[in-house]
């Protein structure tokens, strides 16, 4: 399974570039998808367990290639999805002792959770939140544009599990 990392590198650095080039044509109010974002958060989400290596694997690896992409120091976004992989992670471990039957009924709210944090960590490193109310009719249209992606991302993704939707 050693061809699994370096693939994933390539998947993270091609929609990097496909967000970068191509997806501001597509952008709704001036908001295109983070697909590297979507691409991080789906990975660790179907993370199996005890495999936290492949997890900080994820991170470093997104990170490196969003802070390539970034106006903001280096290190930034590493360090934003590595507090967000810990909190992810936490939620995912309390949340599946619940013992939901669907995992989209975590995957969704986790999600939101995570993107609102990630944007706000964001804008607070560069510069751009001034400390107003946070929701404005800008991050509504990303958070939602974002959650549709993220959600067909959650439907398509091969996980093994049961109570997912199989399309094919």
């Amino acid at each position: 399974m050693w061809f699994k990392y370096p693939l994933i590198i390539l998947l993270f650095f091609v929609l990097a570039i496909f967000q970068a080039s191509f997806l501001p044509h597509f952008s709704i109010f001036g908001i295109a998808p983070d697909l590297v974002f979507i691409a991080f958060f789906t990975l660790i989400f179907f993370e199996k367990p005890h495999h936290y290596y492949e997890g900080v694997f994820f991170t470093i690896t997104a990170g490196s290639i969003l802070d390539l992409f970034s106006t903001s120091r280096f290190g930034a976004a590493i360090g934003t999805l590595f507090l967000l992989y810990f909190i992810t992670k936490t939620m995912v471990y309390f949340l599946k002792e619940s013992r939901h039957q669907f995992p989209i009924f975590y995957f969704f709210p986790i999600f939101l959770i995570s993107f609102i944090l990630y944007v706000m960590i964001q804008r607070g490193l560069t510069g751009f939140y001034d400390g107003r109310f946070f929701l404005n009719q800008q991050m509504l249209i990303a958070l939602v544009y974002n959650t549709i992606i993220a959600l067909l991302v959650f439907y398509l993704y091969p996980a093994k599990s049961p109570k997912q939707l199989k399309l094919l």
